[in-house]
């Protein structure tokens, strides 16, 4: 009896969804500090000007830093056991899924392209120890705000 009405048994009991875990944002992702207390005022800004100091890396850092920490704020579930690669992941997916509900996919795509070229720069660098082309480092600094922010680099206030 039991196996025959199964279905209507099942549909009898409401079903409860388990309370989801509400993670803390970190702190540190990939030995970097992703707080706001650790990133400057005007990311575009600053990064340039670490760049045309002939310091690329920690250009390259710093926008890599405050990508991470727009990400977490954005509520992209990032985990320091992530890969760089599972970022861009986690964040096409957040992105996804969240523009099926409001059916509006256009506006991250511009982020999701940014994200993915200052990730594989920025690995390139990290790992490979292979400095980025000048152009392409200027263009990553320059258009943070405008991506992030939705301003340009000369332009209003983190």
């Amino acid at each position: 009896v039991f196996y025959r009405y199964r279905h209507w048994l099942a549909a009898q009991f409401v079903r409860i969804k388990p309370a989801q875990v509400v993670r803390e944002k970190p702190a540190t992702l990939f030995g970097m500090d992703v707080t706001r207390e650790s990133l400057p005022h005007d990311i575009s800004h600053s990064a340039l000007a670490l760049l045309r100091a002939g310091n690329e890396r920690a250009a390259l850092a710093l926008l890599y830093r405050a990508s991470l920490f727009q990400l977490i704020h954005t509520g992209v579930d990032i985990q320091d056991g992530h890969t760089e690669g599972e970022c861009v992941q986690l964040m096409r997916d957040h992105f996804k899924h969240t523009s099926t509900i409001t059916k509006t996919n256009l506006n991250h795509i511009p982020r999701i392209d940014y994200f993915a070229l200052l990730t594989r720069v920025w690995q390139q660098l990290a790992y490979g120890h292979q400095s980025p082309d000048i152009r392409v480092a200027e263009h990553l600094c320059s258009e943070w705000n405008k991506c992030w922010l939705g301003q340009a680099a000369n332009g209003g206030a983190q």
